[in-house]
């Protein structure tokens, strides 16, 4: 054996000689263990143990393992998959088994063999499979080590490889092969040419890299080594483990467009390839738990008037210097250097040296240890020359200095790194960068591709992404460098500085479509798709500035030029603190964030579809339908049926995932494991009936009937799991997002949505809805007692949308009353609140019993504790009954004289699901009037669709019985009966709300269609509605890409809120005006919503649209035509032209274009401010008048191997013997 020992560093040429000898070669670097002690005496080495959450991980991925030859592990970057992978494979795999441990790249594979030799509990065999060769070419992007700089022996002998794997060889010590995907054809060679033995176990790191096409458009089978990782006839296997941070799906869509050209793919959503996700550690969880520091992304908006004329120059110099031979005759191909890429210096040189301010605790300071991810190798060098230019370094001096410091700019020291540089190279540079606050500089390491994946320095400050990123995979890879944990260190910060074009400011450069977008929305979006708390709070992840001017000259430098007049503004730093909702908008509006809700409900959407039609191939509809409560069953709804059912699964699987927290429920299995077991039903009827001991009989009572109608047969556990898998992933995120989650599904899937006339209100509609109509004045928030006496009804709730959006404003008025009263310290002690609210306050009618079901899941979110004995949802009547007598639903209300008669009769008889059913013995009362709050988005059906589902005789019975219901109402209301439309089901909703909102102070805030307030059929409902109430508020949208509040619906709709006031029905002669609001746009998030809802109610609508004061007397007199205008002058013009003679120079001012389109929004005067109505604590003067609930009949030193690692090891050595 021959030494070279050298203290220098390698030449090229040298490099060229040492690759030319072969793989026989090996450099080793000493510095890497320059601070390690090293004794002449042996020491035992400790064992680590894994942390709580790795513990939790192993257990479940060895007894997922028990059941399944394939599974998924994903954990969040730097969370200890490799460790983790480690202890799973001691005891899935007996002693002297086999492992292949598999990876993208030789310094992954070099990695992992070093932390396993580190951590293992028993003798490895190791030996690494890899090339230069199978690595690939060195491209700008290359992120490979050379084989000659491993320190360890290389083979890619298929023939050597079967001596080791040799199943006849008699030892205890366990074989590992470390291998590169791009090598696995010599594990293949070697088993399949030379009696290699099947491996025990092959674990797949960054498993997302063995997505895509698996074979071409030919039909051609692609032999790549990332897909034939999958292939068990040519790589055989016992056990499979898939491990990544970032699971690639493709969408429904993008499979069958390539499907259509002929294109398998294959992504991790695959059970027959990837097998059943076994555990699951997110980036939010990951936080949580101290196994992360958490993140801010800080998005840097620099003008081009802050870069002097004179640095512009000097970096385009120092572009044209980093140039490289790219010709055959060696001439130079300068770099072209571009405004942008000096914005993007400055910015980062200004975030790197503290110039961010602002009183938020979590605006960075210095940052001393960061790592700038350029596109290409060529701009890498040039951000690395230009960070560490001097002049630079004395621009950011004057501005430190003008801006009061008294310090001069931080020394920056940057380098360029990529593919080609040697191993030594790149360890030494992440050294420098770990020790660098010892060295009193700032380091930054530069580079394409390289430090995505495999790069550990915990005390790493910030990443910063120069230009736009493409891949979302590389993107979290990047900032998953930046979260690794380190004594001290509380936040990671992601930097994206975004060049504004001149005449533009920041607000504009993130419109869709400019780099600003692309340089923040991608990076935003690919960290949304793994850390759903960035889509639920953005404003607490991303914070905003922007800078404009340059420094002044001749302040803390070299200039002689004349300094700028001290009475001349400047902004010297980026105010992070004073982002600007204006500016904040924008940056959500770039990177698609703030639909939360979308996005969970997309991926539950998915998952619903997927069940729905494994039930359906599996001709499961009959059974599903009966476990529903006997829906009926017909060609046309099979498939919806299915769905439902397997909606009402992911509903319980939801809810079961959240009690989980509950302490009395927390030894029921975790959903991970459901998900694992070979029978995941009946893992998941045991935990459902031990919490149907206590209580949520509504939720499981339903889903246990149909998950007992499942066979145990591959179709049905398959889709059970993946709804088990969906719930696991979302149930978080819906608990802090408070949305109706099964609203938007079950209503795209109702069986017989066209007969019941059901629309599913848009969240963020109800959201605003709710707040225009629970005012400030609604209640006392400050009352406790008081709340809990308040009364909300939906006639026609659904799934809940609109009591959900109520008791979030609700909640949110006590917090805002807290906070006012007590400052930010205030605690309203949000879950028992959440609790009260929806055991006393919340009240809800439907005839459909699985979306009342759903409802009273949905009250769950935020406090699972609630009790459903106490919920206040009832499943009404409807159709022919068993006496053969008619009932419709809510509408029965109609019938009652006065408000004392009973709705005992209304409730569906035997059948405990029904929310309220346990309701029976106790003394609670159920008001159907004296409410103050009665909210709804009443069904809207003609008499064509209306009762469809029935036959036609019973069809025909109904309408009787419906007009039968309208002939009582016109006896003892005539007005009110008047108001009922017979070919309109909506039409009988407007006299029950009015009824039910008796009180003297109640509110009616209701979705209608906008003909309703315009046609001449809807005059006599609309003198009613202004007769009995007062209406406040009207609001259309003129939003040409969103005119409904509702789903799947093309009616044009209105909000409207109307309240009580005076001794109606004899209307008050100083009713205020009514606010008609024709929004310019729709609100895109819930702080959109709110803030809309807001400024409507303050009189002002300011960007969001228009107003136009209506008098009262019109509005009584049914002409309510200012929704049909954008513009308020043409109601006005109108109305001039209806009432008096024909002149047509009262056309003179009329809005130039026509059609009501006017770009840009009238403002009128704010209406004065109304008399504050009655506290809600003289309402409860007297009792209100209400029936008895009693009256209603409603429906180590050695690694501890564990039983599921036994079980498989004894396999293994069952299945060894001759």
């Amino acid at each position: 054996m021959r030494w070279i020992v050298t203290t220098s560093p390698w030449t090229d040429n040298a490099i060229a000689q040492v690759d030319s000898l072969g793989s026989s070669v090996r450099r080793i670097d000493f510095l890497q263990h320059e601070f390690e002690k090293i004794s002449e005496k042996l020491q035992e080495r400790p064992v680590r143990a894994p942390w709580r959450r790795q513990r939790e991980a192993i257990d479940k991925v060895v007894e997922g393992l028990s059941h399944h030859d394939r599974g998924r592990m994903i954990m969040a970057c730097g969370t200890g998959k490799t460790f983790t992978s480690l202890r799973i494979a001691e005891s899935v795999v007996p002693d002297g088994g086999r492992i292949a441990f598999v990876a993208p790249s030789i310094a992954l594979v070099a990695q992992a063999r070093r932390e396993w030799l580190l951590h293992t509990t028993r003798p490895l065999e190791c030996v690494v499979v890899c090339s230069d060769e199978s690595a690939g070419s060195r491209s700008e992007s290359a992120t490979e080590m050379r084989v000659s700089e491993l320190e360890c022996p290389v083979t890619t002998s298929p023939q050597q490889l079967g001596e080791l794997l040799d199943p006849a060889r008699d030892t205890d010590v366990t074989r590992v092969v470390f291998c590169t995907y791009q090598s696995l054809h010599r594990l293949c060679d070697a088993q399949g040419q030379h009696a290699a033995g099947a491996f025990d176990l092959i674990l797949c790191d960054e498993a997302h890299r063995t997505t895509g096409a698996i074979s071409d458009g030919a039909g051609s089978l692609r032999v790549s080594g990332f897909q034939l990782v999958h292939d068990d006839d040519r790589l055989r296997a016992r056990k499979r483990l898939y491990m990544t941070a970032t699971p690639r799906i493709y969408t429904a869509t993008s499979k069958a467009s390539l499907a259509g050209r002929g294109i398998e793919t294959v992504d991790m959503s695959d059970l027959h390839v990837y097998g059943p996700e076994l555990e699951r550690l997110s980036f939010k969880e990951a936080v949580e738990t101290d196994m992360l520091a958490d993140y801010r992304v800080i998005v840097l908006g620099v003008h081009d008037s802050a870069v002097p004329a004179g640095m512009r120059q000097r970096l385009i110099d120092l572009g044209d210097a980093s140039a490289e031979p790219r010709t055959q005759n060696g001439a130079q191909k300068p770099l072209v250097v571009s405004i942008e890429d000096l914005q993007r210096l400055l910015g980062t040189s200004l975030a790197i040296n503290g110039m961010a301010e602002g009183s938020d605790l979590e605006v960075p300071e210095r940052l001393d240890r960061t790592i700038a991810f350029a596109n290409s190798i060529a701009r890498s060098k040039f951000y690395a020359i230009g960070l560490a230019d001097s002049q630079l370094r004395a621009l950011i001096t004057r501005r430190r200095r003008a801006g009061g410091e008294a310090e001069g700019a931080t020394k920056v020291e940057a380098t360029h790194l990529d593919g080609t540089a040697p191993a030594f190279e790149r360890s030494e540079e992440l050294r420098k960068l770990e020790r660098t606050r010892t060295d009193q500089c700032a380091r930054v390491i530069c580079n394409a591709k390289l430090l995505t994946e495999g790069v550990d320095v915990p005390s790493l400050d910030a990443v910063v992404f120069m230009e736009p990123r493409d891949s979302q995979v590389d993107i979290v890879q990047a900032v998953g460098r930046v979260m690794r944990r380190a004594e001290g260190k509380k936040l990671g910060y992601i930097v994206i500085p975004v060049p504004v074009p001149p005449g533009e400011d920041l607000a504009t450069a993130l419109e869709a479509g400019g780099r600003g977008y692309e340089s923040v929305g991608q990076v935003l979006r690919a960290l949304q798709a793994h850390d759903t708390r960035l889509a639920e709070t953005p404003a607490r992840f991303v914070k905003v500035g922007e800078i404009t001017r340059p420094p002044p000259e001749g302040v803390g430098g070299d200039s002689n030029d004349s300094a700028e007049s001290a009475d001349e503004p400047r902004q010297l730093k980026f105010d992070l603190h004073k982002a600007g909702a204006a500016i904040y908008a924008h940056v959500v509006a770039a990177s698609g964030l703030g639909s939360a809700g979308k996005l969970v409900a997309d991926d539950l959407g998915l998952a619903v579809t997927f069940a729905g039609a494994r039930f359906s191939e599996g001709d499961l509809a009959e059974p599903l339908a009966a476990a529903l409560g006997g829906l009926s069953v017909d060609d046309a709804n099979k498939t919806d049926i299915c769905k439902v059912a397997a909606l009402v699964l992911v509903n319980a699987c939801l809810l079961h995932r959240r009690l989980r927290e509950v302490p009395r429920f927390s030894d029921i299995a975790d959903l991970a494991r459901v998900t694992g077991a070979s029978d995941p039903a009946a893992i998941l009827a045991d935990g459902w009936e031990r919490i149907l001991e206590h209580d949520y009989e509504p939720v499981f009572g339903s889903a246990l009937s149909v998950l007992k109608q499942l066979p145990p047969r591959p179709f049905a556990v398959e889709a059970l799991r993946g709804l088990a898998e969906c719930a696991n992933r979302t149930a978080d995120s819906l608990s802090e997002m408070g949305y109706d989650h099964a609203g938007p599904l079950y209503h795209r899937i109702l069986p017989n949505a066209a007969a019941y006339g059901a629309f599913y209100t848009k969240n963020l509609s109800a959201l605003m809805l709710a707040r225009l109509a629970i005012d400030e004045q609604f209640a006392d928030w400050s009352d406790s007692e008081q709340i809990a006496r308040l009364r909300i009804m939906d006639p026609a709730c659904g799934t809940g949308t609109l009591l959900m959006a109520a008791l979030r404003v609700l909640k949110q008025r006590v917090r805002e009353s807290d906070q006012h009263r007590n400052g930010d310290e205030a605690d309203s002690g949000d879950t028992e609140l959440h609790k009260a609210v929806v055991e006393n306050v919340l009240h809800g009618l439907d005839i459909n019993l699985p979306a009342i079901q759903f409802a009273a899941s949905n009250f769950t979110l935020g406090a699972p504790t609630v009790d459903y004995r106490k919920m206040n949802l009832f499943t009404l009547r409807h159709g022919p009954q068993s006496d053969g007598s008619m009932m419709a639903g809510t509408l029965e209300v109609l019938g009652f004289a006065d408000s004392e008669a009973s709705l005992r009769n209304l409730v569906q008889h035997g059948d405990a699901r029904s929310v309220g059913a346990q309701l029976t013995d106790s003394g609670a009362e159920f008001p159907i009037r004296d409410i103050d709050l009665v909210i709804m988005n009443p069904p809207f059906t003609n008499n064509v669709k209306k009762n469809s589902q029935y036959s036609p005789a019973q069809k025909k019975a109904m309408q009787q019985h419906e007009l039968g219901l309208r002939d009582v109402l016109l006896q003892f209301d005539p007005e009110a009966g008047a108001t009922i439309d017979a070919n309109s089901i909506r039409t009988y909703f407007t006299p029950i709300v009015e009824r039910m909102s008796a009180s003297r102070n109640a509110t009616v805030a209701s979705v209608v269609p906008t003909t309703a307030c315009t046609a001449s059929s809807g005059q006599n409902e609309r003198r009613f509605l202004a007769d009995r109430l007062h209406i406040e508020t009207v609001i259309t949208s003129h939003d040409p890409k969103n005119i409904n509040f509702s789903e799947n619906t093309g009616i044009h709709e209105c909000l409207l809120v109307a309240r009580r006031r005076g001794n109606r029905p004899h209307p008050p002669a100083s009713d205020p005006p009514t606010r008609f609001v024709s929004l310019r746009k729709m609100p895109s998030t819930p702080a959109e919503a709110l803030a809309a809802a807001d400024a409507i109610a303050g009189g002002d609508p300011g960007e969001w649209g228009n107003l136009t004061l209506w008098p009262s007397e019109r509005v009584r007199a049914g002409d309510w035509s200012p929704v049909q205008w954008y513009d308020g002058d043409l109601a006005d013009i109108a109305l001039s032209l209806e009432t008096g003679p024909f002149n047509m120079s009262g056309l003179a001012d009329a809005p130039k274009g026509g059609g009501g389109t006017a770009p840009q929004p009238r403002r009128t005067e704010a209406p004065s401010t109304p008399k504050p109505r009655t506290p809600a604590r003289a309402r409860w003067s007297g009792s209100p008048r209400s029936v008895s609930k009693n009256e209603l009949e409603p429906a180590i030193t050695r690694h501890d191997v564990g039983p599921g690692g036994q079980r498989i090891q004894d396999a293994f050595r069952k299945r060894d013997r001759p």
